[in-house]
């Protein structure tokens, strides 16, 4: 959307930028999991003992206590053992993550009653977002401002519940890692209103926003609602302007 140059970031930090207790950090962890690690076979019994006495057939046990062993065949260890040389999900490693993501959150809200997402169109939503959460906050941030622009709005209160994009965007940084250039265009379109008030929102404080969110990821369709909101969310909003001081 805008021209903006190559920036250095630190990648192992949310907002990008690198100190020495971030560095040090990443070197003590990194150093932590070469270490080798304390036998767990004393904690471990139990677990093998319930598994041995459950009443289910013995491939089923047999089964579970090789997934708790680590030692199905899976890619990981068929590399291990030198059986293939194709790495695990190292081609598409975003898809493989939001995959298993979209079943998790399938598999809870058929629990709780909740509208889920039908089996089959799993890969295709998690081949449209294979991103991370400030990723998608930056995202949904820039459309709301192109949207306030198409409408002709020219005094906006921005609210959002990602602290570390709200305080980019309030210092008029934009190095976000993984987004910095989604973070560019948003102060390039905030500098397009005469008076832009930004405000960091407690995600428990904003619980009309966050469930129009958590209703989006069902229809593919947008909706917009312009001074009036669903009839089934009136509840949350009133309990919302209920806790405004």
């Amino acid at each position: 959307m805008t021209i903006q140059d190559d920036v250095l970031i630190w990648p192992f930090n949310p907002d990008g930028a690198y100190s020495v207790k971030f560095g040090y950090k990443f070197l003590h962890e990194e150093h932590l999991g070469k270490q080798p690690s304390l036998s767990e076979n004393e904690a471990l019994k139990p677990l093998w003992k319930k598994i041995w006495g459950l009443n289910v057939p013995n491939k089923v046990k047999h089964l579970a206590w090789r997934a708790c062993k680590d030692s199905l065949p899976t890619k990981v260890n068929l590399v291990r053992h030198k059986i293939t040389t194709t790495g695990t999900w190292n081609r598409e490693p975003k898809l493989f993550a939001t995959v298993i993501w979209t079943l998790w959150n399938r598999r809870n809200n058929l629990r709780l009653g909740k509208p889920a997402l039908p089996l089959e169109k799993v890969l295709d939503f998690a081949q449209e977002r294979p991103m991370g959460i400030n990723e998608v906050e930056a995202l949904a941030t820039r459309r709301a401002l192109e949207f306030a622009l198409e409408l002709g709005f020219d005094d906006i209160t921005l609210e959002g519940d990602s602290e570390i994009l709200i305080k980019n965007l309030m210092n008029g940084e934009s190095k976000l890692t993984h987004c910095g250039n989604i973070a560019a265009d948003i102060l390039f379109l905030l500098s397009h209103f005469s008076k832009v008030k930004l405000s960091f929102i407690r995600r428990h404080c904003n619980r009309l926003a966050h469930s129009l969110t958590r209703r989006a990821i069902i229809p593919p369709l947008m909706s917009i609602w312009m001074e009036e909101i669903p009839p089934d969310f009136a509840s949350v909003f009133l309990a919302d302007l209920d806790s405004l001081p």
